[in-house]
């Protein structure tokens, strides 16, 4: 995906890290793409910055399924 850059920021959109099971409404299972998005300052890359990681540990619901 293209980046974005706003406000002094570079956003890095859909970055495939790894694949996943997930099952279809049959309960067939099959493989995915696990993306994220990463932001990222513009600023010197050579000086340390904080972090911060989201990760949703839950359940993404499904009409349906």
């Amino acid at each position: 995906m293209p980046h974005s850059f706003t406000h002094g920021v570079q956003v890095d959109y859909d970055v495939t890290y790894g694949t996943g099971i997930c099952l279809d409404k049959s309960g067939k299972p099959y493989k995915r793409e696990l993306k994220l998005d990463v932001y990222r300052p513009l600023a010197d890359p050579s000086k340390s910055k904080p972090a911060v990681i989201l990760i949703h540990g839950g359940v993404w619901g499904v009409e349906g399924v």
